[in-house]
């Protein structure tokens, strides 16, 4: 239940007015609405009635409609249309001058769109200042119709224009709403995404017409429907909380849709980034348990650490111009979070090569830790700029002293890089940089930089994703053959548990013995999916099960962050080793102890 809601009376002669929540809870607790809409730019801003300790006791009587902006005036005549009689709209149920009060009620953001009967979205609006029911975008023609044949029928016949967008969707009857959508400004900003996901059910007022969304498909005003969960990051999410998908499915959606999505939004204010995402983080981690790590999830960290970064040419920017960043800009995220970062694409891919869960991602440190500090009430919204991420991890130096450089891949966008061995002449890791060497004179200068192994995946696999292995000929089962340990909780490699179950979704045969090739569906009981590694049914084993040195090498380029003490750093990049049976892979630590490491 919202602290304040937005009550409005049944008729138009009576002012809405807010009421509080203690009041709310001695009667029967309402129904009410959302509201998802932009403020808009600064100049629109400061016209937004809003409530201010000072004029709390006053809107508690009244809130004038006439000091209403548009947008306001309208949903609360929509409201009285559908007979809701509480809305929840932020500019009036947060106190605007009170930090504690936004914290708290910005937590809580996700509960209370979760639980609302209805969220009225605003697509057609840019501004706080643009109301939703005033004159349509019309881009239809209207022509008088009498049929020739049948004199009788007689009517309109209105021609629509497509968005070039739909000129490829050839089974559209009708125009997507979407469309227009999806170009508004509402849809690019920051805060207006997790309300969207959040919401149950959604009414949404776009520049042509209104459409009504919920769990079960998507309806027009122009006829346009479609079943099923028009957001099937929403519907993972909802699916999740019922215990259908576990938390592994979880996870990958929260990395390639939400954080791919949400980091792609606009904020007036940046220092929002956390707190915007703060109110859906908070619905999951109510369910998972886990700690929510400046973006990430605790229990993904391996995978969700290794992001890469493709930021736009005019972004690009040298070594000591990131590591300046740092000192001088507004904090937001650890250097190791994707929100320490703007402006760019991002992917968990490097050089096309992914550490996809079908490679038997294996994390290669030991006692990790968050020390994430909160600025405010709201623990997860805003850090403190000493919040930091403790890991032991293997480390090697690179530079001219270790006979390193880097060579650019000319065929691949910058900043992808090889890191090239002069000894042995031969590239021996590949490296997305969150800088660009080539921008000064830094492209020759790696002696700040190290590597650090976060995980190592299956060297069974190539980058095309099929299998590989010396011995994969064989006529006759190896001897030697280790079982694939997988997962503790089945007790062995879930492949030999599973071959005969109709989970397998695909097997190839290679010289005469078959592999897995696609993912394998939830091996009852232990609660996470499995993937494919070169097991042979034959052996009845892992190939590289007990080579633990052939394995795909994966984890993070960082630089002294001198000014915050010894054994401190900051991730710049990202990096893959692959095994090449020479020095690449997890062969490139051989020999390195484990360091205690500090990332800020």
């Amino acid at each position: 239940m919202p602290s304040r809601l937005v009550h409005i009376p049944a008729s138009s002669l009576h002012e809405p007015s807010l009421v509080l929540k203690e009041s709310i809870l001695k009667s029967e607790i309402p129904s009410y609405a959302t509201l998802s809409y932009c403020w808009g730019p600064p100049s629109d801003t400061k016209r937004q009635l809003r409530t201010t300790s000072h004029r709390l006791k006053e809107f508690l009587t009244a809130i004038p409609v006439a000091l209403m902006p548009p947008i306001m005036r309208d949903v609360v005549d929509v409201c009285r249309s559908l007979s809701i009689r509480h809305i929840w709209i932020d500019a009036l149920c947060i106190l605007q001058d009170d930090v504690r009060d936004w914290e708290i009620e910005s937590a809580e953001m996700g509960e209370i769109y979760r639980h609302s009967l209805l969220t009225i979205c605003t697509p057609s609006s840019a501004s706080c200042l643009q109301g939703i029911l005033g004159t349509r975008d019309n881009n239809n023609i209207r022509l008088n119709f009498k049929s020739a044949v049948h004199p009788h029928i007689m009517g309109n016949l209105v021609l629509q224009s497509i968005e070039p967008e739909a000129s490829t969707h050839r089974s559209f009857a009708h125009q997507h709403p979407y469309l227009q959508m999806e170009s508004s400004t509402w849809a690019t900003r920051g805060w207006t995404f997790q309300e969207r996901y959040l919401a149950q059910r959604i009414l949404y007022f776009d520049r042509r017409m209104i459409s009504f969304e919920c769990g079960n498909g998507l309806q027009a005003e122009n006829g346009f429907s479609r079943d099923g969960n028009p957001l099937e990051s929403a519907e993972t999410i909802e699916q999740f909380t019922r215990g259908h998908v576990t938390k592994h499915v979880l996870y990958q959606m929260w990395r390639e849709s939400i954080i791919r999505e949400h980091f792609k939004r606009q904020f007036t204010v940046i220092e929002d980034r956390l707190p915007s995402l703060s109110g859906l983080a908070n619905t999951i981690l109510k369910f998972t348990k886990d700690t929510f790590c400046a973006g990430f999830w605790k229990g993904d960290i391996t995978y969700s650490l290794l992001w890469g970064l493709s930021p736009p040419e005019n972004h690009r920017i040298s070594l000591s111009e990131l590591l300046s960043s740092f000192e001088t800009s507004s904090f937001i995220a650890p250097s190791w979070s994707v929100y320490s970062r703007q402006g760019a694409w991002i992917s968990w891919v490097v050089g096309g090569f992914g550490p996809g869960t079908d490679w038997h991602i294996t994390a290669e440190y030991d006692n990790l830790s968050t020390n994430l500090v909160a600025e405010g009430k709201n623990q997860l919204g805003r850090l403190r700029n000493d919040s930091m991420l403790k890991i032991s991890a293997r480390r090697f130096a690179l530079g001219s002293a270790h006979g390193m450089m880097l060579d650019q891949i000319e065929s691949e966008p910058q900043p992808l890089f090889h890191i090239k061995s002069q000894a042995l002449n031969s590239r021996i890791a590949e490296c997305r940089l969150d800088f660009d060497p080539l921008s000064s004179t830094e492209h020759s200068d790696l002696d700040s930089l190290s590597l650090v192994l976060i995980a190592s995946s299956c060297g069974s696999t190539d980058l095309a994703g099929s299998k590989r292995g010396p011995d994969l000929e064989a006529e006759t089962p190896q001897s030697g053959c280790e079982t694939c340990q997988i997962c503790a909780k089945c007790e062995g490699c879930v492949w030999k548990k599973g071959y005969q179950s109709e989970a397998w979704q695909g097997l190839a045969t290679l010289d005469g013995y078959e592999f897995a090739t696609v993912m394998l569906a939830n091996d009852g009981g232990c609660g996470r999916l499995h993937e494919p590694c070169s097991y042979c049914f034959h052996c009845q084993a892992c190939h590289y099960g007990s080579n633990v040195s052939a394995r795909h090498a994966w984890g993070l380029v960082i630089v002294p962050a001198r000014s915050l003490g010894e054994s401190v750093f900051r991730r710049v990049g990202v990096f893959t080793s692959r095994d090449d049976g020479k020095a690449g892979g997890v062969r490139l630590f051989e020999g390195k102890n484990l360091e205690q490491l500090s990332l800020a």
